[in-house]
């Protein structure tokens, strides 16, 4: 199967994937950079500023022969992609298929009011939140962790309890 260039169509797929046959799917991840390549078939040393890396994320079952593949230089697709391999998953947007509205207006004129129908075809996204790849590995839902703030009482001093006072230490034969 060709690389998905979409996230969030990666995203879903994969999680799609990962539910019906979770024993048996593989992931991998894969971080390479160009000038690399380029080296390895040129034999020539690129400089370092003109290299572009690369990651490659895979989602792979063997038994359905399923593979989803994307490929990213960006960093905020980076950061969606292993946050969605997390327990607590991202938000992904859907967008839903095109439906027709229809929009009456009221003109007035001189002759009077006029009732006009228009028809245009809405295009609608929703934002659904999906449960990380974690989570789905381990067949459960994975909760947040809850801070509670704790209340420090005052220290009291250690001299005035003990009694005993320590002084400088004296110089000289002992």
């Amino acid at each position: 199967m060709p690389s998905i260039t979409s996230t969030d169509s990666f995203i879903e797929r994969s999680l799609q994937l990962l539910e019906t046959a979770p024993s048996t799917t593989r992931v991998s991840i894969t971080y390479g950079s160009l000038a690399k390549k380029a080296e390895k078939k040129d034999k020539v040393r690129k400089s370092r500023s003109s290299a572009e890396s690369f990651v490659s994320f895979k989602v792979y079952d063997p038994l359905s022969g399923s593979l989803y593949k994307l490929t990213t230089r960006r960093a905020k697709e980076l950061s969606r992609v292993l946050s969605a391999l997390g327990p607590h998953g991202v938000q992904v947007v859907k967008k839903l298929p095109k439906r027709v509205k229809e929009i009456n207006v009221t003109v007035s004129d001189d002759d009077g009011d006029v009732s006009v129908n228009d028809v245009q075809p809405v295009e609608e996204t929703v934002t659904l939140q999906t449960r990380g790849f974690s989570s789905v590995l381990a067949n459960s839902e994975i909760e947040e962790e809850v801070w509670q703030e704790v209340k420090e009482e005052p220290k009291k001093d250690a001299k005035k309890e003990s009694g005993a006072k320590k002084g400088k230490k004296k110089k000289g034969k002992r």
